[in-house]
């Protein structure tokens, strides 16, 4: 699986994604086509794709566990899990490669990677564009460039995403609005993740472009790895600076997280994600190599699955209940090799 796979970076960048959103030529927009215009877009990327030794899955055909399973495995988004109808994936999920067909946009082809591997994701995901473009004519302008369903996206028609913790930051009083101010200059935007609820997950953030028209793919990715090399810059500073300032706070902070973290009974998203706080901003100082193997690669590992779990798309009471025990269960299995 592409989530197994060691990152650059990753005690600061959870994961990169790059998406490239594309039109088929001849046809309206998504939200404007009739399930007859869907069903023949269908087609088309079907018969594009099945040479490519990818998967395709009609969303509408899945039976609840398959399509749970690709929503955990980020192969598919919330949108498309909540309404499948007259939509599809294409996907090989050890690579981090998905398409999803009559989303936003006829086409969108989406590649992951664990950590701050935007070149190589990149170029990935623009060589399958690349594929489906000489397979299939794509709605495109010569003043313009790509035509997406978002004006936002027009041109490049590529979106490049990182989550990134950056606790220190948000710990720090002042340092994100200077991030946000230099992030501006670049044509780029941060903001919170929230789960379902509307909650803000705290200390984990959304880096991604606003700016697809009138620039090169080129200086498009030059400017993410320069986004992407301030924030590692300015986390890391603020994450030592706290463990300085307030060394007692932290340590034990670090360890009481780790204890809830591997002996709870019952935790809920929140929580979780607020204790892998302290651990993110204490491992490096704290750590303690004899007593535990808690690495990055593990604790980003239970921050997606604790995000993607199919449970935080649903609100009811009784789901929550169910979850904060099945949470607590998931992260101790995961931990269980650490005594």
């Amino acid at each position: 699986m592409w989530n197994d796979k060691i990152g650059k970076e990753q005690d600061i960048v959870i994961l990169t994604k790059v998406a490239v959103s594309r039109n088929i030529k001849g046809y309206p927009f998504t939200s404007k086509m009739s399930a007859t215009e869907k069903e023949n877009v269908l087609t088309t990327v079907s018969n594009a794709t099945k040479d490519m030794r990818l998967q395709y899955l009609r969303i509408d055909q899945l039976n609840k566990e398959a399509l749970d399973d690709l929503f955990e495995k980020s192969m598919i988004n919330g949108h498309i899990y909540a309404d499948g109808r007259g939509k599809a994936v294409v996907y090989d999920e050890n690579e981090g490669v998905s398409i999803a067909v009559n989303d936003d946009d006829h086409i969108t082809v989406n590649v992951y990677s664990n950590g701050a591997e935007v070149t190589s994701v990149f170029e990935k995901a623009d060589e399958l564009a690349s594929v489906l473009e000489s397979k299939i004519d794509m709605a495109y302008s010569d003043k313009y460039g790509f035509l997406t369903s978002d004006v936002r996206r027009m041109g490049t028609g590529i979106q490049i995403m990182s989550v990134v913790a950056i606790p220190g930051i948000d710990k720090t009083a002042g340092a994100f609005d200077i991030l946000a101010k230099r992030l501006a200059t670049y044509d780029w935007q941060i903001a919170p993740m929230t789960i379902m609820s509307g909650e803000k997950v705290p200390g984990i953030f959304f880096l991604f472009n606003i700016a697809t028209l009138g620039i090169t793919e080129k200086a498009l990715v030059g400017r993410a790895r320069s986004v992407i090399d301030d924030v590692i810059k300015l986390e890391r500073t603020c994450r030592k600076n706290i463990c300085r300032r307030k060394k007692g706070i932290v340590d034990d902070q670090y360890h009481r997280s780790y204890a809830a973290l591997r002996y709870a009974r019952r935790i809920d998203v929140p929580e979780v994600l607020n204790l892998l706080n302290w651990i993110r901003l204490g491992y490096d100082e704290f750590k303690d190599e004899e007593k535990t193997l808690l690495n990055w690669e593990l604790i980003n590992k239970i921050t997606t699955q604790t995000l993607r779990n199919k449970r935080t798309l649903q609100k009811t009471e009784s789901v929550s209940v169910v979850f904060t025990t099945e949470c607590a269960n998931n992260i101790r299995s995961l931990l269980k090799g650490d005594e």
